[in-house]
């Protein structure tokens, strides 16, 4: 997956953090916690999906793309590929932690 992180849609806080904070885009990336950060769709279909969503108040731009490949994920930075680190989204079940969930 190739992300341009110029594209991808942050609130306020999280822009100024990004802001003080560059290196965090990993975890804005990669957290889980982004329920509308990402879907995907045929690219000759997206134009009229975001216009969908834009009419419910959910904007929605285009800001990466799936390729064959190996299963990493890249953000694209001033024309660089930068492989995120880390685990990536989220494991229903899974303690924070690491351990098991009471």
């Amino acid at each position: 997956v190739l992300i341009d992180a110029s594209r991808v849609l942050v609130s306020d806080a999280v822009r100024r953090w990004l802001d003080l904070c560059p290196l965090s885009w990993e975890r804005v990336l990669a957290g889980g916690d982004d329920y509308e950060l990402a879907f995907s769709c045929a690219p000759e279909d997206f134009g009229a999906l975001a216009t969908q969503l834009d009419a419910v108040g959910t904007p929605a731009v285009e800001n990466g793309r799936a390729k064959l490949g190996e299963g990493r994920v890249f953000r694209v930075e001033s024309g660089h590929l930068i492989q995120v680190e880390g685990p990536c989204g989220h494991t229903h079940g899974a303690h924070p932690a690491g351990g098991t969930p009471t």
